[in-house]
């Protein structure tokens, strides 16, 4: 089925790799000559397993601009950007740390913009210098200022304040505060296992589909001739297909990709947090 080490990406997984690899020699035509699972309906449920995957990993596979509000509206939904997310808070402990930063999501490409908003007012944009992507995978970024002056003179606008950062040093909770913007998902191959977890769902979602129209399910048969009456029941149930056995085979080998815990952890890394 799958070839391991196949180095595929999100494109490569279209409908005639699921035909040729997990459909093999399977009519796809009922008696009437009528094609079931056709090219477009399977891509359709590739990009559902796609999205089933994304949900369990909680981070995007498909490459993904994530925008923080508020979202200038010139931009387009789906053009400009993919995602949005609400403005993070700043915790004290971060200052001791350079400001380090947990992203809501995981495999970040690019750090695009970051932003300080105070009393929902935006009061500083970071030179994207200042900022260090250390971690893409856990999606952990540090914000260095190279000139420390600069920033607080910036910062310094505040009527009966000494700055921004004597709000920052100080034990306070700001929510609304960090804005950043960034690109994230996989830019190239997935890992192995998502890729084939993916095809093995796309597949088991289309064999019902193909057996039940080649040779409807039936429960039972009845036979009656002068008041004589045969029941039987017939090995195919109303509940199974024609690749049933075929679909079971594919159920048993998506129990073996832990995508929730194990490829999940691979992906998205160890988060550490700062005490």
């Amino acid at each position: 089925m799958f070839i391991p080490n196949a180095k595929m990406t999100l494109n490569d997984i279209k409908s005639d790799f699921i035909i040729s690899h997990y459909l093999h020699g399977i009519s796809r035509e009922d008696l009437n000559g009528k094609i079931y699972g056709a090219e477009g309906q399977i891509d359709r449920l590739i990009q559902f397993a796609i999205g089933d995957a994304e949900t369990i990993l909680g981070t995007p596979l498909k490459k993904t601009i994530v925008k923080c509000e508020p979202i200038n509206p010139s931009l387009r939904f789906c053009v400009d950007y993919h995602k949005t997310i609400k403005r993070l808070p700043y915790y004290p402990d971060e200052a001791k740390n350079f400001f380090r930063l947990h992203l809501p999501d995981a495999q970040i490409l690019s750090i695009d913009n970051v932003q300080v908003y105070y009393l929902n007012q935006l009061v500083y944009t970071f030179n994207l210098e200042d900022v260090r992507l250390e971690w893409p995978k856990e999606g952990i970024i540090h914000i260095i200022p190279r000139i420390l002056s600069g920033v607080l003179g910036a910062w310094g606008q505040f009527p009966g304040t000494v700055g921004i950062f004597h709000h920052i040093l100080g034990p306070r909770f700001l929510p609304d505060f960090w804005a950043i913007d960034y690109t994230c998902g996989f830019d190239g191959p997935i890992p192995d296992q998502v890729a084939e977890w993916i095809c093995l769902k796309t597949a088991i979602r289309i064999l019902p589909i193909v057996g039940t129209a080649e040779a409807p399910g039936l429960t039972s048969h009845s036979l009656s001739f002068d008041s004589y009456s045969e029941n039987e029941s017939l090995t195919q149930s109303a509940s199974s297909h024609l690749y049933s056995a075929l679909e079971n085979a594919y159920r048993e080998q998506l129990k073996d990709i832990d995508l929730r815990s194990k490829v999940r952890s691979t992906i998205r890394g160890l988060k550490i947090f700062s005490i």
